[in-house]
């Protein structure tokens, strides 16, 4: 089994060394090789629906939501959602998705469109990371403040947790503010615990980071 693992991880770094050497020699696109694998299972999902309150006698309206697998074109909508979810505190640069989406061939990022109006989809919902044959780790779950309400983030957390089972991945790991209850009651709720910290790992404040972490259950394999 170590030998096998051992030749799976020394092929993943060879792969991504291919990947890395086409995008800077050649100017070609990487190649997303987890989002490709994961792709099937994405494409069979099916749409999620939202009620909206509506003024007495009127018919409440109906929002017709849609996951899909991000690429370079989406960066711009994905770090005005960071902004807007983050209220204005930035993570991550435009600069820094434009270069994990363009560079890293391991970058798994799941968007939720509000799809209602066919010719002006909305991004309202985002869950991205990376994943490699071992583990995955969760980057940013972000939801609009408009949708914060609806349970969205929770759905997207257990698309990752589904999708990291469908590429039979058997770690997730995360990390989440201190002061961040919500969130974390979210992650328990999931079958996270917390397994150590990270002291003045955000810079906005300095506030200490805790790392979470997943084991898949064996007969998610099956």
């Amino acid at each position: 089994m170590k030998t096998l693992l051992s030749t799976i991880r020394k092929n993943e770094w060879i792969n991504e060394t291919v990947n890395w050497l086409n995008f800077i020699i050649k100017g070609q696109d990487v190649e997303h090789v987890m989002m490709k694998q994961l792709k099937p299972y994405i494409n069979r999902l099916q749409p999620i629906f939202l009620e909206e309150d509506s003024p007495v006698n009127q018919k409440p309206k109906r929002r017709t939501l849609q996951v899909r697998l991000a690429n370079k074109h989406d960066v711009k909508k994905i770090f005005d959602l960071e902004l807007k979810g983050y209220d204005g505190y930035q993570a991550w640069t435009e600069a820094d998705f434009r270069h994990d989406l363009e560079t890293n061939p391991r970058a798994v990022y799941i968007l939720l469109e509000d799809q209602t109006d066919p010719l002006s989809s909305q991004l309202i919902g985002m869950i991205t990371g990376r994943a490699r044959s071992n583990s995955a780790h969760i980057s940013h779950l972000i939801i609009h403040p408009d949708f914060q309400d609806a349970k969205l983030g929770s759905y997207l957390l257990e698309l990752w947790i589904k999708g990291m089972e469908f590429l039979k991945i058997p770690t997730i790991t995360l990390e989440v503010r201190e002061s961040n209850m919500v969130a974390q009651h979210v992650y328990k709720k999931h079958g996270f615990v917390v397994t150590s910290s990270k002291a003045n790992y955000y810079r906005s404040n300095n506030e200490t980071a805790l790392n979470m972490k997943r084991e898949q259950r064996t007969n998610d394999f099956e």
